[in-house]
């Protein structure tokens, strides 16, 4: 499974050092700044959960994007599955960067 993972981290100083001031920046020390997550699970770009999320954080579609279709029960339940199963491995992996920091 690819865990793929999109975060907003907080503006302040310490933060702007570590990504942009470190010359061996490694994905374990990324892991270790937390952040808000959000995953690329399956139906991830569907109308209730990355637009909506997107939003609250203050960031709009571009103009003209238009808006998925509302997934069946079927796909929902398919989605829960396979995102409490990415929850897990996402938890292991910012235990073991905790670990290595």
């Amino acid at each position: 499974m690819v865990n793929i993972l999109r975060r907003l981290f907080t503006k302040n100083s310490r933060n702007e050092q570590i990504l942009f001031g470190e010359s061996t920046l490694s994905v374990k020390q990324i892991r270790c700044l937390g952040g808000d997550r959000h995953d690329h699970v399956y139906l991830w770009q569907a109308q209730e959960f990355s637009p909506s999320w997107l939003k609250n954080h203050g960031i709009l579609p571009n103009p003209n994007t238009q808006p998925s279709t509302n997934p069946t029960a079927d796909q929902l339940r398919r989605r829960e599955h396979r995102l409490e199963s990415w929850q897990r491995e996402i938890e292991r992996l910012e235990r073991e960067a905790r670990t290595y920091i």
